[in-house]
């Protein structure tokens, strides 16, 4: 890992609640741990998901690149769909629309 602290980005993308001092106390910890889990997980099993999978990323996401994202399509026997949406890892979080919307095209009844 950089010297470079992921859990807190720099520059004008910064989320308004790193600029409260208690806020960020409150959740550095826990975006820390959560970036811990990530890194130390060892999946059970081997064996390919037989299901198709939609894997959704931001495009300007600096903690999973675009070839981590793609990674995803050795875990299944099925097709992998790839989608990036505008922003950064929290890409949803200031305007969940997009998300939303892919969502609900994913989980739409299928026509006729």
């Amino acid at each position: 890992m950089s010297g470079r602290d992921p859990v807190r980005p720099a520059g004008p993308d910064l989320h308004p609640a790193f600029h409260d001092a208690e806020l960020r106390g409150l959740l550095l910890p826990s975006l820390r741990a959560d970036l811990g889990i990530s890194d130390r997980y060892t999946p059970s099993s081997t064996d390919l998901l037989p299901i198709p999978l939609t894997v959704l990323r931001g495009a300007d996401d600096q903690l999973v690149s675009r070839q981590d994202a793609e990674l995803w399509v050795k875990a299944t026997s099925r097709p992998t769909e790839l989608i990036e949406l505008s922003g950064d890892h929290m890409y949803f979080s200031l305007d969940p629309k997009p998300l939303l919307t892919e969502l609900d095209a994913l989980f739409a009844p299928p026509a006729g």
